[in-house]
């Protein structure tokens, strides 16, 4: 549903940009340069307000300041003279361009928010011809697409902004599966909205359960560059029936080393036909559709510890995502946290005196380490450190496959 703006605020949001785009500069003819208002126009929105919690749901906390200047990054002023010059936004636009260009922004922000689906090739190498060419819904927003349900692509190349360095075409590559999360919210230009973080969120997580589930295996010591240009996220908007291009989001470097080295390991139990593996895929749909935002969110730092770009950060990482799921902040100031969490891995992974004790004393351990990287700065690991990384990712896959087994049977 679009988001409703009373009356008063509408006026008040209009005379409030009215009033920044008037006091704004152009410089050589093309350049918008702000004023000062234009960088707390979300003030105009009473914190806490039910408008500004829609608002700061797909935008952010600096949501109506951040969605201006978004829109106002695509707006063309005119011809780029490159001569330096500085005048006024009305000198070079005209009297009434201000408010023109605040009710018009004001009533594409009534608008949000704006629907998208967004396809990010799926890694392990699980290829459209191992599922025979099928799509498969994971979810009713959540689907693995081949090539030929894609949307076209924009053939020429993406048109360039002020200033912006030339960026690469994006294009689909026929033998890799595709996931398709369909969402709505916003995207800015610079990428930068709660939108675009709840998308990642959204993929890695689900890259987090394939690998605690055992559909991908990571291989550390693959090295390949062969597939790393995939990896991102081509973003279209839904509007009319149809799809438009909206953008490309990178990956960060860190996550595309490790994509590239995700293997599929359910061939090696399932034969690799389309049927096994798309039985494994259904399985981890019915786990997105049922897990919480504490199993996401841990399911995400798992696949994180994976592509930290230290030991020491994965380290942190793997420990977080174990915070997340077996954590309480209540009863860890009774008990201890990492003691808590120590009993309560045991007995849920332990089957016996001797595993439950050998988990204990395992968690404790890792916790320990943990602490010595956090509260010492410790800067490297030892070999039995770096094995104990591996024990403690071992057990959060564990726990993380413990609860999607509850969450499917």
């Amino acid at each position: 549903m679009p988001i409703s703006l009373p009356s008063t605020l509408r006026n008040r949001l209009i005379e409030g940009i009215t009033q920044a785009l008037a006091g704004c500069s152009v410089v050589s003819g093309a350049l918008l340069t702000y004023s000062s208002q234009m960088w707390s126009l979300h003030e105009l929105v009473a914190k806490g307000s039910r408008t500004a919690q829609e608002l700061e749901s797909c935008l952010g906390d600096r949501h109506v300041t951040d969605f201006v200047q978004s829109e106002l990054s695509s707006h063309r002023i005119g011809a780029w003279t490159g001569d330096g010059s500085v005048a006024s936004f009305q000198q070079v636009l005209g009297a009434h361009a201000p408010r023109e260009w605040a009710e018009g922004l004001v009533a594409a922000l009534e608008t949000l928010p704006w629907q998208y689906t967004a396809y990010a090739a799926l890694p392990g190498q699980i290829t459209t011809a191992i599922l025979g060419g099928q799509s498969i819904e994971l979810t009713s927003t959540v689907k693995v697409v081949g090539v030929a349900d894609l949307p076209p692509l924009p053939s020429p190349p993406l048109p360039l902004t002020l200033g912006a360095l030339i960026e690469e075409r994006p294009e689909w590559h026929m033998e890799c599966l595709y996931t398709q999360i369909d969402f709505s919210g916003y995207i800015s230009k610079n990428r930068e909205s709660a939108t675009v973080h709840q998308l990642i969120n959204s993929t890695f997580s689900l890259y987090g359960v394939a690998l605690a589930s055992g559909l991908l295996v990571h291989h550390p010591w693959i090295v390949t560059t062969s597939r790393a240009s995939i990896y991102g996220s081509q973003v279209f908007k839904v509007e009319g029936g149809g799809k438009t291009f909206s953008t490309s989001l990178d990956f960060d470097p860190s996550h595309v080393k490790e994509l590239d080295r995700l293997g599929h390991f359910a061939g090696a139990t399932d034969g690799a036909t389309s049927v096994g593996i798309g039985a494994r895929f259904q399985t981890i749909g019915r786990v997105l559709a049922k897990a919480d935002r504490r199993l996401l969110n841990a399911s995400r730092w798992f696949f994180d510890s994976h592509c930290g770009s230290s030991d020491q950060v994965r380290f942190v990482q793997i420990c977080t995502a174990l915070e997340i799921l077996l954590g309480d902040e209540r009863q860890g100031r009774e008990t201890g946290l990492s003691t808590l969490m120590a009993n309560r891995c045991a007995y849920l992974l332990g089957n016996s005196n001797i595993e439950r004790s050998n988990i204990l004393s395992g968690f404790k351990q890792g916790y320990d380490i943990r602490s010595k990287i956090v509260h010492a700065g410790k800067n490297t690991l030892s070999s039995a450190e770096k094995g104990h990384f591996h024990y403690m990712q071992q057990l959060c896959a564990l726990v993380i496959r413990k609860e999607c087994n509850e969450l499917t049977t």
